[in-house]
């Protein structure tokens, strides 16, 4: 059946949604989502910093610490001092919310981004100086994100925001976090990513001239599949913006139909980033450098509005086809074989945007 396009509206202040360049078979329509950064300390676009090391442990209890003993600390709950992942006792690891080593907090130069995680510390610059504001005039929901190097991102979603107002978060109103994924090493493959999904008690919260970030519960997640849901998805790009053939987008996902359409779309070297829908969604892939054939992957940052409130789902399969009518050319995605990328998760997580 046909669908018809809608306006995206703009949401918050999206500092970097895809990768620059040109390609003389290329294509471009909308406006350009920005330059992304690239991760920092002298290594190459993707690695994490060798600086500014989080806590690996932390001793509690009068004993000493010990990575499985009683009466000491415990990373995995021992009796009588402290407990890593949700025991009792006296000041070890701080567990409870989320388990793990204490994340080190951040400080963020301006425009920079920067988030502790899993015993490393990925930095990022931003293109513009970070401000969040509510979908619309009549919302409290919001999204945000930015690129890491070429393909690398970081993309959240939540609630709590003051209505019409930008420049958030507020000082003493901080914003929930319900949907965030950190994939700082993408490359032929999405790589490791760090995810946090709603009720984990995440939150943005500003401090004067910074925002913390704050994540409770992260799952790690090794590349897309962990968390498979049903539903395959077909975006269409007419080459000049014009309206796609019936039938070449839709599909499912979850138990509902897909109906977000591409609003703008950016393509090079094998290389797509395009917003979908008109609350939010963004799509993201990485294929053959002649922009046809398999996917080497593919993500999508559904609407912040409907079903799936801002969830970022993931597609193990792909393939990109260029099609030729009495119109004009046009491109079909089709992704396949679907993965949530969130899940239960214990580490925490800290960071800085500026």
């Amino acid at each position: 059946m046909g669908l018809t396009a809608r306006t995206l509206l703009t949401i918050g202040l999206l500092s970097a949604a895809g990768c620059g360049g040109s390609g003389s078979d290329d294509d471009t329509t909308g406006g350009s989502p920005g330059a992304g950064g690239t991760v920092s300390t002298g290594g190459s676009s993707g690695q994490s910093e060798s600086g500014g090391t989080v806590a690996t442990g932390g001793s509690g209890g009068s004993s000493g610490s010990s990575a499985s003993g009683g009466g000491g600390s415990s990373a995995s709950g021992g009796s009588g001092g402290s407990a890593g992942k949700g025991g009792s006792g006296g000041s070890g690891a701080k567990g409870g919310s989320g388990g793990g080593p204490d994340p080190v907090p951040q400080t963020c130069d301006a425009l920079q981004g920067r988030i502790s995680v899993d015993g490393m510390v990925f930095s990022f610059p931003l293109v513009q100086a970070t401000s969040i504001g509510s979908a619309n005039d009549n919302s409290t929901v919001w999204s945000w994100g930015a690129s890491i190097g070429d393909h690398g991102f970081v993309r959240m979603s939540g609630s709590g925001a003051v209505k019409a107002q930008p420049g958030q978060p507020l000082d003493g109103s901080p914003l929930s976090i319900d949907h965030l994924v950190l994939a700082p090493n993408v490359g032929d493959s999405l790589g490791t990513m760090y995810a946090v999904t709603a009720g984990s008690g995440s939150q943005l919260s500003r401090q004067a001239n910074q925002i913390d970030v704050e994540l409770q519960q992260v799952a790690v997640l090794h590349d897309c599949g962990e968390y498979p849901i049903n539903g395959e998805i077909d975006l269409c790009h007419r080459a000049g913006g014009g309206d796609c053939p019936d039938g070449t987008q839709g599909g499912t996902l979850d138990q509902y139909d897909w109906s977000d359409e591409v609003t703008s779309w950016i393509s090079t070297n094998g290389s797509i980033d395009a917003s979908v829908g008109d609350q939010g969604g963004h799509f993201s892939a990485l294929g053959d450098p002649s922009g046809t054939g398999a996917l080497k992957w593919a993500y999508v940052s559904t609407s912040i509005h409907g079903h799936y409130d801002g969830k970022i789902v993931c597609a193990t399969e792909g393939e990109t086809v260029k099609m030729t009518d009495a119109t004009g050319d046009y491109t079909v995605v089709h992704l396949k074989n679907l993965a949530w990328l969130e899940g239960p998760g214990e580490e925490r997580a800290s960071g800085c945007l500026r």
